[in-house]
């Protein structure tokens, strides 16, 4: 598969992996949001609702978390693409390569996403 087709599918499946987190997220806060509205409107003691309030809580900072994982993993996925001259621009990916000589060596990639 050529490089440009790689670069555009990684791409892709990073905004939608960010994106999907996102909504995971916003639908973790509206059922937080819900409860409480339940929990008021059935004069329900917060005690009764506590344990479910704290699973809630614990969902979010895992999503937190992975978002977090993702967005880095994007970071560095854009250094690697910027190394082998697959520049992002506003619209999407510059693939052009300026020259045979300005292409990182293998080792100088391998090197760096190990550190």
């Amino acid at each position: 598969m050529e490089r440009q087709l790689w670069v555009k599918r990684v791409a892709d499946r990073v905004k939608s992996s960010e994106t999907k987190i996102d909504e995971a997220m916003r639908s973790v806060m509206e059922l937080v949001q819900e409860v409480h509205a339940a929990q008021t409107d059935m004069s329900v003691s917060p005690i009764v609702t506590d344990a479910a309030m704290i699973k809630l809580t614990a969902a979010m900072t895992a999503l937190q978390t992975a978002r977090t994982s993702v967005v880095g993993g994007h970071k560095r996925l854009d250094k690697i693409a910027e190394d082998l001259n697959l520049r992002t621009t506003g619209v999407g990916f510059d693939f052009k390569y300026m020259s045979d000589e300005s292409q990182p060596a293998a080792d100088d990639i391998a090197e760096r996403a190990v550190g």
